[in-house]
């Protein structure tokens, strides 16, 4: 993991929902307003959209969810 993080210095990886919510809350840190683009069920399934709306309350950010990105096109 070291050998991939000196790769790639100006990438952040985090693992575990305390280290997303620490990368997240360091993104909104220079944002008043943030825009969060989403399909329409998939990022509530999991939990994810909730995550970000919560942890932008938390850091005073005023998130706009745009969730109307269409799932791709099946080939059949």
């Amino acid at each position: 993991m070291e050998n991939l993080y000196k790769m790639l210095p100006d990438q952040t990886i985090a693992f575990g929902p305390e280290k997303c919510k620490t990368l997240l809350a360091s993104l909104f840190d220079s944002a008043e307003n943030v825009v969060f683009f989403t399909g329409r069920n998939s990022a509530d399934r999991c939990g994810a959209a909730s995550f970000v709306m919560e942890t932008a309350e938390e850091c005073g950010v005023n998130l706009f969810r745009w969730n109307h990105i269409q799932p791709e096109p099946d080939i059949e």
